[in-house]
């Protein structure tokens, strides 16, 4: 290979690096074959920089080649959007509805917790008020086993209050999960229409695209809450029947005496 320059002719081998200067002060960089790079630069600064095929010079990356294009399209299909007022105001009303759905959610949950935390005060408040009945049953001197329907009578009263306010208080936050489940429903088709407009652009038909669906709910949360009232009741339930027979226990069957014989 020659380099022709103002000079003549410059032979280059394969492992040379030539530098020629012309005179009209371009410039002629060639380097080896592996690795080979021309820099040509005219009078004015202007170069040309080319590398071999090796990955040397200017290298395309592909996944940075591919975000570009994503995002061209993504900014294309929304100013297309922006374009048709149609698909535009549609768009506007699902994010809304969709941010609706959001604030409706967190709202119920908020209630839901509350309700719940009220669920765990009245059984301790249950739990106080049988503890104390008990205290002042087995510690009274005027209480005999004749005396026994009055405390159990209360003991008995104060179960079922706190059995059927724990209930009352389920029930409530039993309706708030349905009612969360179906606000979460609706959001996701709000979600789903959003994504498909964004994606297909020109492409969406809100004949195929913009249908209601079918979702089943999701049955783990509701059984999982099944569950855990049933396990409540049941130890609510065990705790009550304790507490009424302990009283009954207490005052007809003292057991022997702590407390020293007189001579």
């Amino acid at each position: 290979m020659e380099q022709e320059s103002s000079n003549g002719p410059v032979p280059v081998h394969s492992d040379v690096v030539v530098d020629v200067d012309s005179g009209d002060g371009s410039r002629v960089v060639a380097g080896s074959g592996d690795g080979s790079e021309v820099v040509a630069g005219s009078g004015d600064g202007s170069g040309v920089v080319a590398g071999s095929g090796d990955g040397s010079g200017a290298v395309a990356d592909s996944d940075t080649d591919k975000e570009d294009i994503t995002a061209r399209n993504q900014i294309k299909i929304l100013r297309w959007i922006e374009s048709s007022t149609r698909h535009k105001k549609a768009l506007e009303f699902w994010e809304a509805q969709d941010n609706l759905c959001t604030r409706r959610v967190d709202n119920k949950r908020k209630q839901s917790l509350a309700l719940k935390n009220e669920v765990y005060q009245l059984i301790g408040f249950y739990s106080v008020f049988q503890g104390v009945l008990l205290t002042a049953v087995s510690q009274s001197n005027l209480l005999h086993c004749n005396n026994w329907g009055f405390p159990f009578s209360l003991s008995l009263l104060a179960s079922c209050s706190a059995i059927v306010g724990v209930y009352l208080k389920f029930a409530a936050v039993w309706e708030l999960e349905k009612t969360i489940e179906s606000e979460k429903m609706s959001r996701q088709l709000y979600v789903n229409r959003i994504e498909r407009l964004r994606s297909k652009g020109k492409k969406f038909k809100f004949s195929e695209h913009a249908k209601n669906g079918s979702m089943v709910p999701g049955g783990s949360g509701f059984a999982g809450f099944i569950l855990g009232t049933g396990a409540v009741f049941l130890v609510l339930i065990s705790f009550s029947a304790i507490f009424a027979a302990a009283v009954q226990r207490i005052l007809c069957n003292p057991g022997p005496s702590l407390l020293p014989r007189q001579v």
